[in-house]
């Protein structure tokens, strides 16, 4: 399986609407929400892309821990809030993506962050970094 960084983006959309403070978030097979997921999207995808998340810090959830038909998602730890900040806003993501598609999809979430920072930089007009 290939890491798809659009997905990872997807979900962190997904945990910043959805999460409530001190709460968490279950995500189920066969119950991603269809505003936010096409039919076509994979649960075991999901799934591994939840763990994946969380071994890098992004998130803290129990997919480490459990099965697949039965994870949650607690809390955006404070990398994943910076990640989501710096590909948030559709006009850079726009720009994001082609930039890793031109090396075929595997970059480390960090450049990504900093690819993001650099096209928000550009929207408010700052110098690059």
């Amino acid at each position: 399986m290939n890491r798809d960084l659009g997905l990872v983006r997807k979900l962190m959309l997904w945990f910043e609407r959805s999460l409530n403070p001190g709460g968490t978030l279950p995500i189920l097979e066969g119950a991603l929400p269809p505003d936010r997921f096409d039919e076509e999207t994979d649960f075991p995808i999901v799934y591994e892309h939840v763990r994946l998340m969380t071994e890098a810090g992004l998130i803290e959830s129990d997919a480490v821990h459990h099965q697949p038909e039965n994870i949650h998602v607690m809390r955006i730890t404070w990398a994943g809030h910076e990640f989501l900040a710096s590909v948030k806003d559709p006009g850079v993501w726009a720009k994001v993506k082609p930039q890793i598609a031109s090396v075929g999809g595997a970059v480390a979430i960090q450049m990504v962050t900093a690819l993001g920072m650099h096209y928000m930089r550009q929207t408010f007009g700052m110098p690059p970094a």
